[in-house]
């Protein structure tokens, strides 16, 4: 995959996606304003999104969000430099035969408990149905001075 595969997924301060995402946040004082979003689909992108952005030398600073939920600035979103937006990851399957869930990082708990209550089974996690399932799992430690390269 090239990274001009991306392309169509890097939304910009004058588009509605990019205002969503950044209203999206649980807390005005985190609605930081990157100087793109990246919103990958699959772990594949996001693995070519880091790649990249490693790449770069240093220069391109970048932050990982899952659901936006904590309450410190710099903690899933950055200023100057690319916010990678797993919002788009947030699919929850089930497999009965093994009794597996599989929850990708963008999930939010509500999604994943509605999912799973269909076949009678949950896991524990977030107790607030707003709260993304990649940072909570983290502690949240997704905080952009750990990613940023």
């Amino acid at each position: 995959m090239e990274t001009t595969a991306l392309r169509s997924q890097v939304v910009y301060p004058d588009s509605v996606a990019y205002k969503t995402s950044i209203g999206s946040y649980w807390a005005e004082n985190v609605q930081l304003e990157p100087t793109c979003i990246l919103q990958p689909r699959t772990a594949q992108e996001v693995s070519l999104a880091v790649y990249t952005l490693v790449a770069a030398d240093g220069a391109c600073k970048f932050a990982v969000r899952g659901g936006g939920h904590t309450t410190w600035a710099g903690a899933n979103n950055i200023v100057d430099g690319v916010t990678i937006d797993l919002s788009l990851m947030n699919t929850t399957t089930y497999n009965e035969k093994a009794g597996t869930a599989s929850i990708l990082p963008g999930s939010r708990w509500e999604g994943v408990y509605e999912t799973l209550a269909k076949y009678n089974v949950t896991v524990p996690g977030g107790r607030s149905g707003v709260v993304g399932v990649g940072g909570f799992l983290l502690g949240g430690k997704t905080r952009s001075n750990m990613l940023t390269y």
